[in-house]
């Protein structure tokens, strides 16, 4: 029997998450019962649609886009890779030259998903994200995923949103603050991140693992 190595890429919510973008309001866990009170332990969890780990729809920003409901499970059940571009940290931009030196180590022709790593996985103001002709690029590869260690696939300071409207506007979802990327740069993996079945959301908190045969 084939032994499995599972790594997760997702980010532990709990009260101290922070929101994708300061317009969002915070994380909130509460405990709600417990087992020497009320015979069982159960919690409230609020929280953003857009927080910790999650996936946007095209609904996010594309009016009549399919909602994360809406989504084809096989859309996140896919061959992928993680592309290294944590070399362009000191810019605000990945550019599509930065995109294809990546590419250049390991290859994207048989992948449906490809991750992003950045090396800003612990919570930052300022990070990276993903020009308008790199996006162009990626959506051009015939991918279901594209995803991101970073709060958002576009520059931190982004007023235009460039990337996230090519690549929604595609039909390709976005993954947001992944974690654990590091130990999958340049390797091919199987990618499963299913989102919740939430109706008529423009995202949702994920759980996203790797596994390598």
């Amino acid at each position: 029997m084939t032994r499995l190595r599972i790594i997760d890429l997702s980010e532990e919510i709990s009260s101290s998450t922070l929101p994708s973008t300061g317009e969002y309001p915070g994380v909130y866990l509460l405990k709600w019962t417990n087992v020497a009170l009320h015979g069982y332990e159960s919690e409230l969890l609020f929280m953003p649609t857009h927080a910790s780990t999650h996936i946007d729809a095209p609904r996010h920003l594309i009016e009549k886009g399919k909602t994360i409901g809406d989504a084809p499970l096989a859309s996140f059940i896919v061959a992928a890779t993680v592309l290294d571009v944590s070399f362009a940290r000191t810019n605000k931009v990945i550019t599509l030259k930065d995109i294809k030196h990546a590419e250049s180590k390991v290859g994207i022709d048989y992948c449906e998903g490809v991750l992003l790593y950045t090396g800003f996985e612990k919570p930052a103001t300022r990070f990276p994200g993903l020009s308008e002709s790199a996006a162009h690029y990626l959506a051009e590869r015939r991918l279901k995923v594209v995803g991101i260690d970073t709060p958002s696939i576009d520059p931190w300071d982004s007023t235009t949103l460039a990337a996230h409207k090519v690549l929604l506007g595609r039909g390709i979802y976005i993954i947001e603050n992944l974690r654990n990327l590091k130990k999958l740069v340049n390797r091919k993996f199987r990618l499963i991140a299913l989102p919740l079945k939430i109706q008529g959301a423009s995202a949702s908190p994920a759980r996203v693992i790797a596994i390598l045969e």
